[in-house]
């Protein structure tokens, strides 16, 4: 397992929210890792056991996931305040060129960091997100993530897990 640093950083309105810094090279860009809708940072352990050393690679964990705070606005849920908070860890930690990694959810904000900033961007990887969502990819994800289901015991959670 790579060795990494957790940190804080606190966003425009206020959270505290969590990320993982693996050490790597200084002359390389750091490796920006973006997870999806329902993730974490854990998501990325794998690739930063296998590239963390050679490249600097840092997983941020958008508000309400992780160890990051929950924020009481439901609004501010969106790719697009994902951004803003990513971008005010970035000038904590005083990058301004990098790599993106962005699967699912991390993808689309991938894609809108390229529109409005293609100039910080050193390299993209897409993963499970094209250039469209369908209505239909759109609709499944909406219901699992927006089910907010509770259940009486840890072992009603896996069964229903299991359907």
């Amino acid at each position: 397992m790579a060795d990494f640093t957790d940190g804080t950083w606190t966003s425009s309105d206020g959270l505290e929210l969590h990320y993982r810094d693996y050490p790597g090279r200084d002359d390389r860009p750091p490796v920006l890792c973006l997870h999806g809708l329902t993730r974490n940072a854990r998501d990325f352990a794998d690739l930063a056991d296998r590239i963390a050393g050679e490249w600097r690679v840092i997983v941020p964990e958008m508000r309400g996931r992780g160890d990051s705070e929950y924020a009481k606005d439901a609004e501010s849920y969106n790719p697009i305040q994902y951004i803003a908070d990513v971008n005010v860890l970035l000038e904590k930690l005083e990058i301004s060129r990098f790599v993106s990694i962005g699967t699912s959810m991390g993808g689309l904000m991938t894609l809108l960091i390229a529109m409005k900033t293609p100039e910080r961007l050193a390299g993209v990887v897409l993963n499970d997100i094209g250039t469209a969502l369908e209505r239909e990819g759109l609709d499944r994800i909406l219901n699992y993530a927006g089910q907010g289901r509770t259940f009486p015991t840890w072992v009603h959670a896996a069964r229903a897990l299991e359907e």
